[in-house]
């Protein structure tokens, strides 16, 4: 599948009538041309301590599938693997998001509102009625209408950006005396950012981002839509 296809996949289900749900995942991805690239790999870590954190198990199994659907399997000997893939994952600390939104106000200008001059005014002021110029009145009730106003507040949000890098990198145990050193072949991050903490519902769409540009250059961080299961 090409890079890209998963968000036109989408795209097409949508105009065909879904319910698709999608999010929005960052990418940032590079691939050496010059590398020797292959099929078989090995999986590692540059932190050994990776392998005692509960989600480890649940990353590589999601990793091992995408990797399976580019064509590529899990070397039987690790040492003759064409590559070595590096997994790291995690989330960065909540950050503050303050954002200004419209939120529809039901105002009466025979009514104060918060110092707002909707109070009727006198008669002197404004000849031949008791409200302000342009205000609407009831022909039967000869009050002014209510009306519907914008008023900016602000919101407060929390939010959790979690991430996954992939890299893969040539097999040092494959070079011999003399090569240049071990290069990297390929990488790529997908990063995932809303208003909750579980890293567990986010890997899924972070890997099916990612595993589309594998092999790919970005020229820096593009952001995909990915679908999801919803409900």
């Amino acid at each position: 599948m090409r890079p890209g296809s998963a968000v036109v996949l989408i795209v097409a289900a949508l105009l065909a009538g879904g319910c698709a749900t999608t999010v929005p995942v960052k990418i940032d991805a590079a691939a050496n041309p010059a590398a020797a690239d292959g099929f078989s790999y090995t999986i590692s870590t540059r932190d050994p301590g990776r392998t005692n954190d509960a989600r480890y198990g649940n990353v590589v199994a999601h990793v091992h599938e995408a990797l399976a659907s580019r064509g590529m399997y899990e070397a039987p000997d690790p040492a003759r693997a064409d590559v070595v893939i590096e997994v790291d994952y995690g989330e960065h600390p909540p950050q503050t998001k303050v954002t200004t939104v419209s939120q529809p106000v039901m105002v009466n200008p025979s009514a104060s509102m918060g110092g707002y001059p909707g109070a009727p005014y006198p008669g002197s002021s404004y000849p031949g009625s008791s409200y302000p110029p342009g205000t609407a009145i009831d022909p039967i009730t000869g009050q002014p209408r209510s009306s519907v106003v914008m008023v900016p507040t602000q919101r407060i949000t929390y939010t959790t950006e979690k991430y996954i890098r992939i890299r893969a990198n040539e097999n040092p145990k494959l070079k011999r005396r003399g090569d240049p050193a071990p290069q990297q072949v390929w990488a790529v991050e997908a990063t995932l950012e809303d208003e909750t903490t579980d890293f567990e519902a986010a890997l899924p769409a972070m890997i099916d981002a990612a595993i589309e540009y594998i092999g790919q250059n970005t020229s820096g961080q593009i952001t995909v839509r990915v679908e999801v299961a919803s409900g």
